[in-house]
């Protein structure tokens, strides 16, 4: 999955995007296995939490560790990519370890053009849409 989803083609990614929409919840073995690779790179890792959004709000029981544990890694794309995950799965348990993160004003280079282009922004931004009444 780590190949399919870190893919240089576009349409490879896209086509494992499908696989995880059609397996449902059957998907996330395959998802959490490409989240916790080492080998995996920074795509690979965003694609497969697009992957999890895709699977839907079901599954956050099962990923939450892994996303919560991203949350600290190096790269600024993938912690803002696991903000954002947690925050399209609406996992209000998460809110606590996303507000650690109000500080970081690390620059995610692949958002430069987002209004949360910072770890820090994403971090507000997943923290209002988790405080909204439900």
């Amino acid at each position: 999955m780590s190949e399919l989803l870190g893919s240089d083609e576009i349409e490879e990614r896209a086509r494992g995007l499908t696989w995880a929409h059609d397996r449902g919840a059957g998907a996330l073995p395959n998802l959490l296995a490409a989240l916790r690779d080492p080998a995996a790179g920074v795509r690979a890792q965003v694609w497969a939490m697009i992957a999890v959004g895709v699977v839907g709000p079901a599954v956050v029981d099962d990923v939450r560790d892994v996303l919560v544990e991203k949350l600290s890694g190096p790269s600024p794309t993938v912690r803002r990519a696991s903000i954002r995950t947690l925050m399209a799965l609406d996992d209000v348990a998460s809110r606590e370890a996303i507000a650690r993160l109000l500080t970081d004003d690390t620059l995610d280079p692949s958002a430069w053009f987002d209004d949360d282009a910072t770890v820090a922004q994403a971090a507000r931004s997943a923290l209002d849409a988790l405080d909204r009444p439900r």
